[in-house]
């Protein structure tokens, strides 16, 4: 068996597999053609070196996705020494669907499956691409707003909830009672966050908050 199709085998066995959710996050497959000539009849050789070109340009493919054109032609030469040239090592498993030869040339189609989210860091790395935007955490909070004094001063609270309060992605009211109404709502960070957030807006003065709770008192 030859050495480079030997490593990807013991690979395979000996590092642990990902998870079904682990492995639909972090790989992709791709079928890719690779080519190699054929010298000095040497058949083994030249089948090894078609199926490390299909898996290079499966890993190019890969990379690619978060790479312009431009970009991947401009940072090539940085490209190939950190990913292309490493195929082996961010390829998972793959798989010979087709090969044929003629005294000339090797070729084989290959269906790899690659580790795109460690091809991704490595870019990262390289300051070709950004990290991923972290979505802040959203928070629920049973809110209550006391000192409410007509129908008015309630629909503009609702309002402002809803459209003009940063970060807050969801209002829902829940009861409505003279001089008071609650809420549930969701918004990005933390209680304390929050009620620093609507204490400014809404001109109103905390008068409880925990975890989940939270009343405010218009002034």
């Amino acid at each position: 068996m030859p050495v480079f199709i030997f490593f990807l085998f013991t690979v395979m066995i000996f590092c642990p597999s990902l998870s079904l959710g682990e492995e639909r996050g972090r790989t992709q497959a791709f079928e890719t053609e690779g080519i190699a000539a054929v010298i000095g009849s040497d058949l083994a050789h030249a089948r090894d070196d078609a199926v490390l070109d299909a898996l290079q340009k499966a890993v190019t493919r890969a990379t690619g996705q978060w790479l312009t054109p431009q970009d991947a032609e401009r940072e090539y030469e940085r490209l190939r020494e950190r990913i292309y040239d490493r195929a082996e090592e961010f390829t998972q498993d793959f798989r010979i669907i087709f090969e044929t030869s003629d005294p000339d040339i090797y070729s084989v189609t290959v269906r790899a499956t690659v580790f795109s989210d460690r091809i991704r860091k490595d870019l990262q790395e390289l300051g070709l691409i950004n990290p991923p935007v972290q979505n802040p955490s959203v928070t629920r909070i049973f809110l209550t707003i006391r000192g409410i004094r007509t129908y008015s001063d309630y629909v503009r609270l609702r309002g402002m909830l809803k459209e003009r309060i940063s970060g807050i992605r969801e209002a829902l009211p829940r009861e409505a009672s003279w001089g008071s109404a609650r809420f549930d709502i969701a918004a990005e960070g933390t209680v304390a966050a929050v009620a620093e957030r609507l204490r400014e807006k809404l001109a109103a003065d905390i008068q409880h908050q925990d975890d989940r709770f939270l009343e405010l008192n218009l002034r």
